[in-house]
């Protein structure tokens, strides 16, 4: 129960420590968002900042250490406060197939391999 408290009060102090400093990042930045959506798929955000070409930088030098022909993935914990479930980011090449879509065609091409034996047995 008290390290409950604890984690909740950290997290207030943490809370309000990042406001802070987004106010004065948002101020020196110049991200400029220009779209943002949530669809079913996933989460898509156009932006113009020297921040994200940086970001960009940084993820395809991890495909290349990683010597990913497509994708690469890791898990990451949240705040203890937030009392939530490890999250997994992929970070794939921008015209590779994403984890889903590869299990979506490959499952499909199971399916036409089962169907295909089984008109050969029938």
């Amino acid at each position: 129960m008290m390290l409950k408290l604890i984690d909740k009060a950290a997290g207030k102090w943490l809370d309000y420590r990042m406001g802070r400093m987004k106010q004065r990042y948002k101020k020196t930045s110049g991200i400029e968002f220009k779209k943002a959506e949530i669809t079913p798929d996933g989460f898509t955000a156009e932006g113009i900042s020297p921040a994200i070409a940086i970001l960009a930088d940084e993820a395809s030098k991890m495909l290349k250490r990683a010597g990913a022909d497509n994708y690469v993935q890791f898990d990451m914990l949240a705040r203890v406060d937030f009392a939530v479930k490890p999250i997994r980011v992929t970070v794939q090449w921008a015209r590779g197939e994403s984890p889903g879509q590869q299990n979506a065609r490959l499952r499909r091409e199971l399916d036409e391999l089962r169907l295909n034996n089984s008109r050969k047995e029938g």
